[in-house]
Parts: C-alpha cells; structure tokens; sequence
C-alpha cells in the first residue's frame, strides 16, 4: 500500500512513478494470495493497495502521454502572453 500511495505524488515523474506503481500492484497481488489462502488478515489495507497502485499507474501514464506529446521546448511565456485577458 505504501508503494501505492508513494507513487502517486511521484506520477508527475512518470518513469519513476511508473515503476512504483508496478511493484505496488505486485506486492499487493501477493498479498491478496495470502489473504485468500488464510495466511494474513489484512484485506482492507490489500484492497487499498491495489487501488492506490493503480491510481498511481493511471497518473503515471497520462503524465507520460503528456510529456510524450508536448515539445519539451514550449514557450510557457510566449504562451501566457498569448492567452492572457488584457
């Protein structure tokens, strides 16, 4: 849950918050297997992991659409200029 929770704050990072997520759901899977067998008592937090695992994936992905999609040299200046309400 902690790598779940970590890694959506770090989503604007996409390669690093990508990689968090993944191990989170990981982790979390895991242990959901040993909820399911009678190994652990923990579904609450399980199912909360799995969640922030994937909110953090999600996030990861459109940031990295975003950064994909947009040059990395764009005016944010010129921009506000442009757009801006005299």
């Amino acid at each position: 849950m902690i790598l779940g929770i970590v890694s959506i704050p770090i989503s604007c990072c996409w390669p690093v918050g990508g990689v968090l997520s993944v191990l989170g759901l990981i982790f979390s899977i895991l242990g959901k297997k040993k909820v399911d067998t009678g190994l652990a008592n923990n579904r609450g937090i399980v199912i909360a992991g799995i969640a922030t695992s994937i909110a953090g994936l999600v996030l990861s992905i459109a940031f990295a659409i975003l950064a994909l999609t947009f040059p990395s040299d764009f005016d944010w200046n010129q921009w506000i200029e442009e757009n801006s309400q005299p």
